[in-house]
């Protein structure tokens, strides 16, 4: 489970996407999250962590266990993927209070994945329009587990990239795992 984890956080930074910088200003209704420079975060949370295959792209550790990636366009940051531990530590109050809330109004799912991989809990994903930005919100088993906000709704990548990510492992092991029994058989 470990390795899995591993992968998919390194497939945040592997996996690249273009953006468009299309002008606007960053309106979230999550004050003082978007639009600050990688300094700012570095100033907040500590040293990051980048890959040149994905440069607008810089993760940082929040907490234990709750890591923050920014992606930036112009110096500026235009989303955050925040990948939560159980405990929630790390993630701004605000931001925690907009996602439990949205979650909390039971809305319809916009997606939902459900992954082969035996003991492997599915995956919800929830969205509100925040003025020209969105908010992303992912349960597991329950809980919280990632939160993405954005400031342009067309360019909100970071969160489905990574489910996409965890589901071509998740079929690698499914994959995997049925060879194995096909084998044990015979």
């Amino acid at each position: 489970m470990r390795i899995l984890v591993n992968l998919t956080a390194a497939a945040v930074l592997v996996v690249s996407a273009g953006c468009r910088n299309t002008g606007r200003s960053v309106d979230t209704v999550v004050p003082n999250e978007l639009g600050r420079t990688q300094a700012a975060y570095t100033g907040q949370f500590g040293a990051a962590t980048s890959s040149p295959v994905t440069p607008d792209r810089v993760v940082f550790t929040a907490a234990p266990g709750t890591r923050l990636v920014a992606r930036f366009v112009a110096g500026k940051s235009v989303e955050e993927l925040w990948i939560i531990d159980a405990d929630g530590a790390g993630v701004p109050a605000a931001l925690a209070e907009r996602a439990q809330a949205l979650l909390a109004s039971e809305p319809a799912p916009v997606r939902t994945i459900v992954f082969r991989a035996e003991g492997r809990p599915h995956a919800e994903t929830f969205e509100e329009a925040l003025g020209a930005g969105l908010l992303r919100v992912e349960r597991r088993n329950g809980r919280l587990s990632r939160i993405a906000l954005c400031a342009d709704r067309t360019a909100c990548v970071m969160l489905g990239q990574m489910q996409e990510s965890e589901l071509a492992v998740d079929e690698m092991m499914a994959a995997g795992l049925k060879a194995m029994r096909a084998q044990q058989q015979h």
